[in-house]
């Protein structure tokens, strides 16, 4: 269930937050048809580009982002204050991304709950929300 809610989320929300002026049509990182081959051949395009008409300089940058890293609360400020993100969209990603709670087990051995403060990976949202972030 879990997973079909979110598709239904990220139906929604896409068509809203790729329109933006924030959003980039360069980013390649977590989009349906997009690569880090796709990344680095926009990179050397530009770095050719550069060659051939002479400039001296060229700056390009690329980010790795850890998806492991991008922190829900941050998150949910990028969505309101970049994406313009309010209501009830905004509420359900965060009842969603808020307290999480994970445990390893091992056999008979399990270890004790932890709050998880990350956006969990393996979501349907993921890389939507990885862009935002």
């Amino acid at each position: 269930m879990s997973k079909i809610l979110e598709r239904l989320v990220l139906a929604r929300l896409e068509p809203h937050l790729f329109v933006l002026p924030i959003y980039s049509r360069y980013w390649s990182a977590y989009r349906k048809g997009h690569s880090t081959q796709t990344e680095l051949l926009t990179v050397l395009d530009g770095v050719y580009m550069a060659l051939m008409t002479g400039r001296s300089q060229c700056s390009s940058t690329c980010t790795y982002q850890p998806r492991s890293t991008a922190h829900y609360s941050l998150l949910i400020q990028h969505l309101i204050s970049d994406f313009a993100v309010t209501n009830v969209p905004l509420n359900w990603l965060h009842s969603y991304l808020s307290n999480r709670k994970n445990f390893a087990k091992m056999g008979h051995h399990q270890s004790s709950l932890t709050s998880v403060v990350r956006v969990p990976q393996r979501l349907v949202l993921g890389p939507m929300l990885f862009i935002v972030y």
